[in-house]
């Protein structure tokens, strides 16, 4: 649910209260999703500059 609405916020340029109608949830679910979202890929993308020799996440990979 993460990637989904970061992509519909980042990839389509949709606003939080489109998101929250495509993906059935509320505004404030939205939000707390995106956030998360970005605060899980930061930390996955810190955890590769400091081990570049480390596989990339399956959340990292997959997000595009």
């Amino acid at each position: 649910k993460q990637r989904e609405a970061i992509r519909l916020k980042f990839l389509a340029g949709l606003s939080y209260q489109e998101i929250s109608d495509a993906m059935k949830t509320s505004v404030g679910n939205v939000g707390y999703l995106i956030h998360h979202g970005i605060q899980a890929l930061r930390e996955q993308w810190l955890s590769l500059e400091n081990n570049p020799q480390a596989k990339s996440q399956p959340a990292l990979a997959n997000l595009f």
